[in-house]
């Protein structure tokens, strides 16, 4: 069913599958679209979406969501969406632009006054943030929006969005936190919905028929006495009478973001879209962490929803669809859900879009990055089948190179594996998968459980050597003993530790990412875990929006962490620490060490260039600085393109 055609208003798309709104930060300093943005949408409806949501654009200057956004609110950028809605039809694709005002979501530096909502906002101290819109203001706001609207339809765009979910303008309007209100666009829900009620109508009477008209809800706020599902139902019913063709359900409110945590269930919205779709007879969107067809096609034949919205996925591989299509699910490269390239930079960084696993976002069609196959083929010997060996591997084989690579561990991507062990991790687990794919298919070849020395990298008269070789864990021997037998790296014990603790209490050693995912399995067991870490913040090389998620849990958990706390050495079982000059006791029946590594290739590395062979190191194992996946991978695709 997944593939099968749908019919949106007086608009058929080729399949069930949307690619749903998300802001890259493309656009240019005026929000113009540009030709990084062409060839990212583009490439996308080449990879076999059936609809394509573009990202959120402005429909007046007060209404604007960052220091960079697309408009659809000046007459000189149609030409520009123009030519965006060709590409994407091009590729046989149908293409609609979520239209935006953030309201008091938005920050009055980016717009120079204080932004605008239902209420005034007033901070605790007695200042105000936010002022309310008058009467006048919202009548003007409706025929900016349908205005907007008529210049995507001038474009030769298929439809518009209206963006009346998470924590903007409409949706303002429609949650009783922010709606205090005493007129007719306050109070009841008819009355808080009337203001995106009269968008829709005005859109309508200003496009016409044949012209999509997509509202993006909240299915549900998460906020206390926000809007619940039951309104939420009832407002699409108000949209749907109003003009709407197409109901995408979306969550959150004031805690939106948190939504795109990697601790939440695949699917999770569907609950919500399938009481919405319970109400209305328009086609209905929902979306939330969906990866794999077999849950897609449960939610498209059990009656959830009638089409689906994938997003970050998009981002990782543009040709997800088309891959599954053809029944090849290992070929595709899975998102991580890790936040960092995507909401990362765009929400927090406030630079172009990127992903960790995917080096082409944003330079889809840069001449700079297209790979051409070598005149002269060399033999390249690799050390380390990690993220960063396995992409050079792939993209030097791919180029007419003769590559080989050596992993010291069993299987292909080792530490990526261990990673995955942990909760959270269900995309990482994905990524290991399309990995191992492709070493078995690649066109090089690779030796695993084989700790390659100078001897053997020799005998395969290598013309390079590139070292991919990862870290190596710390241990702090000198403060910690491991001849008890109750110490461990936290690496050690993901490799070798598979049988569920409970009841122990462990101490770990180091509150960063892995630290803290370590004590998040070990909580989950139902161990009492102890984290201490010598700075004052934990869980640091996470993104915010899975950091907050992570700490959440680790607090219902019962986790103990000790923050701005030395490790001061063992007596016995018990793991001596001190806190603001003062000494405690921890009891342990586990101590594990999470205090980051140390990398660098080995010392007859750099002898091999003494023999005429040209030496290279990338990823985490280059030096002793640290890295991440996202850099390996880079790493290892440009080197591989360019070697």
């Amino acid at each position: 069913m997944l593939f099968q055609e749908l019919q949106i208003g007086n608009t058929r798309i080729r399949n069930r599958i949307a690619m749903t709104a998300m802001a890259t930060n493309l656009a240019d300093i005026s929000g113009g679209v540009t030709q990084a943005m062409i060839d990212y949408y583009g490439e996308r409806a080449k990879g076999g979406a059936g609809l394509i949501i573009i990202e959120n654009a402005g429909i007046t200057p007060n209404g604007r969501n960052g220091a960079v956004q697309l408009r659809c609110d000046v007459l000189s950028n149609v030409p520009g969406l123009g030519r965006l809605a060709d590409a994407i039809h091009y590729f046989g694709a149908k293409a609609i632009i979520q239209l935006q005002h953030a309201g008091q979501a938005t920050r009055q530096e980016y717009i120079g006054e204080l932004p605008v909502g239902p209420s005034p906002r007033v901070e605790t101290d007695g200042r105000m943030t936010g002022r309310a819109l008058s009467k006048l203001e919202i009548e003007q706001l409706v025929q900016d929006f349908a205005q907007a609207a008529v210049y995507a339809q001038q474009a030769g765009l298929d439809g518009v969005e209206i963006h009346a979910a998470h924590a903007y303008l409409l949706a303002e309007f429609l949650s009783p936190i922010s709606n205090r209100r005493q007129d007719e666009y306050g109070g009841s829900l008819e009355n808080r919905a009337r203001f995106a009620v009269e968008v829709i109508q005005a859109v309508r009477k200003r496009a016409g028929r044949d012209f999509i008209i997509s509202v993006r809800i909240n299915g549900v706020e998460l906020d206390e006495g926000g809007l619940t599902a039951q309104e939420a139902a009832q407002a699409a019913v108000l949209m749907e009478k109003a003009g709407a063709d197409l109901i995408n359900v979306s969550n959150g409110f004031q805690r939106h973001v948190d939504s795109l945590s990697a601790f939440l269930p695949a699917g999770w919205r569907s609950v919500y879209a399938e009481q919405v779709k319970g109400a209305v007879s328009v086609p209905v969107l929902t979306s939330g962490g969906l990866r794999k067809r077999e849950m897609m096609e449960d939610i498209l034949t059990s009656g959830q929803a009638d089409l689906i919205g994938v997003g970050r996925q998009f981002i990782a591989d543009p040709h997800w669809p088309e891959k599954l299509k053809r029944g090849c699910p290992e070929a595709i490269s899975h998102c991580l859900m890790c936040n960092v390239g995507c909401a990362g930079n765009r929400i927090t960084g406030k630079r172009s879009i990127q992903c960790v696993v995917n080096p082409d976002v944003a330079r889809e069609s840069a001449a700079l990055f297209a790979p051409r196959p070598v005149k002269k083929p060399r033999r390249i010997a690799v050390i380390g089948a990690g993220p960063a060996g396995l992409t050079f591997a792939c993209e030097a084989a791919g180029r007419g190179h003769t590559v080989h690579v050596w992993e010291r561990r069993p299987q292909v991507n080792g530490a990526m594996r261990l990673a995955a062990s942990v909760p959270g991790k269900g995309g990482m687990e994905a990524f290991c998968r399309h990995m191992e794919w492709l070493a078995e298919s690649g066109t090089f070849t690779i030796t695993c459980g084989c700790e390659a020395g100078p001897e053997e990298i020799m005998a395969f008269s290598p013309d390079a050597v590139v070292y991919c070789g990862g870290s190596v864990p710390n241990r702090l021997d000198r403060v910690v003993d491991y001849s008890t037998g109750k110490v461990k790296t936290a690496h050690e014990f993901l490799e070798t530790d598979r049988h569920e603790r409970s009841g122990q209490r462990v101490v770990v050693i180091g509150g960063g990412s892995v630290g803290c995912e370590v004590a998040d399995r070990l909580a989950e067991d139902g161990n009492f875990v102890t984290i201490v870490e010598m700075t004052a913040r934990v869980c640091g090389g996470t993104h915010d929006i899975n950091r907050r998620a992570l700490l959440e849990r680790l607090d219902e958990q019962g986790v103990l962490i000790l923050t701005e706390t030395s490790l001061e050495g063992m007596d016995g079982d018990t793991v001596l620490v001190k806190q603001g000059g003062v000494q405690r006791r921890l009891e342990a029946d586990l101590i594990l060490v999470a205090a980051g590594g140390r990398g660098g290739p080995p010392a007859w590395f750099s002898q091999l260039a003494e023999r005429g062979v040209d030496c290279y190191a990338i990823g985490e194992g280059a030096s002793a600085r640290p890295s991440n996946i996202m850099q390996a991978i880079q790493e290892g695709t440009a080197l591989g393109r360019t070697i």
